[in-house]
């Protein structure tokens, strides 16, 4: 049973989105270090807690923004994550992926995301319920839900944007494809409706559900 942790703490696609070459020749996701979890349950119960990853952004022109996230091309949600037990912060930011399963210990099932807090030694999970929702274009912006997870024993507190997105044209419905958010903002042209097209302003917040 693991966790996964991307090894480059700036940004965990950074060769991606600025171009730089890539730091290893494996195809696919970075490479991740990986935690062991304990070998024995705590012994103090774990709360389930519900949380959902909300978003508010300005949108010109497209709508259904959501990331790349199926079956055969997985999406990874960034976040930073701290232990709900110590309050201890991990230095770097962790990748969850909603179709991996790792298995928690003392035969307690499986969570996408299994990690043991180096600090207290207690181990936590987080598993993402569902598909994300797509963020639709509305005047004025308001916050959506994107995703919704469960959390025993941790808390996710920021959420990078890091992966690839997608978007379409409102009248046009251009699929736009590549999207990258990591720079707060995003501009496109869309040859159909002969206009610019842009996502600006985003606001990403992590709240109870």
């Amino acid at each position: 049973m693991w966790g996964r942790v991307p090894l480059n703490t700036t940004s965990v696609y950074r060769h991606i989105y600025f171009g730089k070459q890539p730091e290893h020749d494996i195809a696919g996701p970075p490479p991740y270090q990986k935690f062991a979890t304990a070998d024995e349950p705590s012994t103090t119960q774990k709360s389930l807690a519900m949380y959902a990853l909300t978003l508010s952004a300005e949108l010109a022109g497209v709508t259904n923004l959501r990331p790349q996230d199926t079956q055969e091309n997985n999406f990874f949600y960034t976040f930073k994550v701290q232990c709900t037990s110590c309050r201890e912060t991990h230095p770097n930011p962790i990748a969850v992926n909603r179709f991996e399963n790792n298995e928690m210990s003392g035969s307690r099932g499986e969570a996408n995301f299994v990690w043991k807090c180096k600090n207290c030694k207690r181990e936590s999970s987080a598993t993402i319920k569902a598909a994300p929702t797509p963020y639709e274009q509305t005047e004025p912006a308001k916050a959506q839900k994107i995703i919704e997870f469960d959390c025993r024993g941790l808390e996710f507190t920021e959420f990078l944007p890091e992966g690839e997105w997608l978007v379409d044209g409102i009248d046009s419905n251009t699929k736009f494809e590549g999207v990258e958010l990591t720079e707060g903002e995003w501009f496109d042209y869309d040859e159909k409706a002969g206009e610019e097209v842009s996502i600006k302003d985003l606001k990403w917040d992590i709240v109870r559900a």
